[in-house]
């Protein structure tokens, strides 16, 4: 009976004594602001939220690849746009303008067969646990030595053992 009762206080303690997984967070977070601040010694921790899982989509990348084709796209026929009304202005000759006529009608075509695959790809989000997540209040001097207010929210992975990104909002 004595051995078991001993065995079961040793395990609570082991178990007490184990770093929550908020707490390796904010471990985590608190040494990244050693490199993060031009002035450590001016910081001043106001606020951690709670650990809080976070999800990427499985096409998450070609989601963003197809839509930073689609801006291209965009812009473009701005530009192609702007060559037509050049041509309103007669700063540009007949062929000219046909030319970027033409340009037009195929970025405009290519835009919407992007837009089509943005579309599957909405459909098909599916998210994906990637770790976790922790945002961060404080207030540090910046660069010019003025002290201010951050909102830094952390991205951890899954082992909560690395940061893997930081973004500042």
């Amino acid at each position: 009976m004595s051995k078991k009762l001993v065995s079961i206080v040793a395990l609570c303690f082991l178990i007490a004594c184990d770093t929550s997984s908020e707490s390796k967070a904010k471990a985590l977070v608190q040494e990244d602001m050693r490199t993060y601040l031009p002035d450590y010694n001016s910081y001043d921790p106001i606020d951690f939220s709670k650990l809080d899982s976070a999800f990427t989509s499985s096409n998450q990348p070609e989601f963003e690849a197809n839509n930073a084709l689609l801006k291209t796209y965009q812009q473009r026929m701005e530009e192609y746009t702007n060559q037509l009304k050049a041509y309103l202005e007669n700063k540009i000759t007949r062929e000219q303008s046909e030319y970027y006529n033409n340009l037009l009608k195929l970025t405009k075509d290519s835009a919407r067969q992007c837009m089509a695959r943005n579309s599957e790809l909405m459909q098909d989000l599916a998210p994906v646990f990637s770790g976790y997540r922790m945002q961060h209040t404080f207030k540090a001097q910046n660069a010019a030595g003025s002290k201010t207010m951050h909102h830094v929210v952390y991205y951890l992975d899954s082992n909560i053992t690395r940061i893997i990104n930081r973004r500042e909002l």
